[in-house]
């Protein structure tokens, strides 16, 4: 099936998401000027206009004439008090997953993720990447961090049959509380599309969370993820009660 190519100004949109999204650009602070980002791209005025422009209108950067375009704060943001895991999310809504590990490692996390989790430096994580499939098509994708001063040994188990969740209330003592979570629709980045099987003009949900979880009398950040779900494949139904 014939794919229609990417946009220039949207491959710039993105790329300037995914640098947010990894605080190379902070709240407040003004990104690269429009000559800088001609330069980097190779494109004219236009093209990086119309990007700005997107990037405006989404609510990840407002103009302040004279002076610059500067990034805003998160869009979203939603405390949610009953949280479970992605595989657990399906299960409610009657699908059995199977779960395809695509990275166990433990290693050194970026300054973004170590500001979510409150780290120091030097501090490591358990970085774990996982695919849901029902019947071979891919469901949702997820990679999530968490801090392996208080999981140490937690890559030796096999999270294609595990629960990660369950593994850490039994064997760390740590009960998931709630968690800090945005939600918004995108369009996936080349890496996930590929990995969901879809296109880039596919839209997706896209969460990022950072989770809390109680051990005896502490309160911890446990674990910051950001999964994707195929919307061609699942429907979200929210319950609201007066």
């Amino acid at each position: 099936m014939y794919s229609p190519p990417i946009p220039l100004y949207y491959t710039i949109k993105e790329d300037i998401i995914e640098q947010i999204d990894n605080e190379e650009y902070r709240p407040g602070e003004a990104i690269a000027s429009e000559k800088v980002l001609m330069e980097k791209y190779g494109v004219s005025r236009t093209t990086v206009r119309r990007a700005i422009e997107l990037l405006v209108n989404d609510g990840y950067l407002y103009i302040v004439r004279g002076k610059g375009t500067f990034v805003k704060g998160k869009k979203y943001a939603q405390s949610v008090t009953r949280f479970s895991s992605c595989t657990e999310m399906l299960r409610e809504m009657h699908i059995e997953p199977f779960v395809e590990v695509l990275k166990s490692e433990v290693c050194a996390p970026m300054q973004s993720i170590r500001n979510k989790l409150g780290l120091a430096e030097g501090e490591r994580v358990f970085h774990l990447e996982r695919l849901n499939c029902v019947e071979d098509i891919p469901i949702n994708y997820t990679r999530t961090f968490l801090p392996y001063k208080y999981l140490a040994g937690i890559e030796e188990y096999d999270f294609s049959v595990l629960s990660l969740y369950e593994i850490m209330r039994d064997v760390y003592g740590i009960e998931i509380g709630e968690a800090d979570r945005t939600v918004e629709a995108v369009l996936p980045p080349k890496g996930v599309a590929e990995i969901l099987q879809v296109t880039q003009e596919t839209p997706v949900l896209k969460f990022n969370a950072v989770v809390y979880g109680q051990r005896q009398d502490s309160r911890l950040r446990i674990e910051a993820y950001k999964t994707y779900f195929r919307t061609d494949r699942i429907k979200f139904i929210i319950n609201s009660k007066q």
